[in-house]
């Protein structure tokens, strides 16, 4: 997985978009992907995550969502997930993730989310 940064808009809303499979078995142990793309005060950010161009995610790959989002809440920070392609979000409807992590079905969903 590659993560992207789109836009930095000028509400605020940082717009990012992940490219590949998230199944990396780093994920948990190496800094946190936010971070290496926006720097340490990541989590404090309002992002938009695109997953669009992400086939599949697997158990590393949601405990990083997961833990991801506990970050945000933890810092004052928040994502939306959006544009998730059906594969995935098969597997984050199996889990209830929408009930951990906020889904969105676009970008324009995820950025009136983040303004709210």
């Amino acid at each position: 997985m590659t993560l992207k940064l789109r836009t930095i808009g000028a509400d605020g809303i940082v717009s990012v978009a992940s490219q590949g499979a998230i199944a990396d078995q780093n994920l948990l142990t190496d800094n946190n992907p936010f971070e290496q793309l926006l720097g340490s005060n990541w989590a404090g950010l309002r992002i938009s995550l695109d997953l669009s161009d992400t086939p599949h995610i697997n158990s590393v790959g949601l405990a990083w969502l997961i833990e991801s989002q506990r970050r945000f809440k933890q810092a004052g920070g928040r994502f939306v997930v959006h544009s998730v392609q059906p594969t995935v979000r098969q597997a984050m409807d199996l889990l209830k993730l929408d009930q951990v992590i906020p889904l969105a079905a676009n970008e324009a969903a995820a950025r009136e989310a983040l303004k709210s």
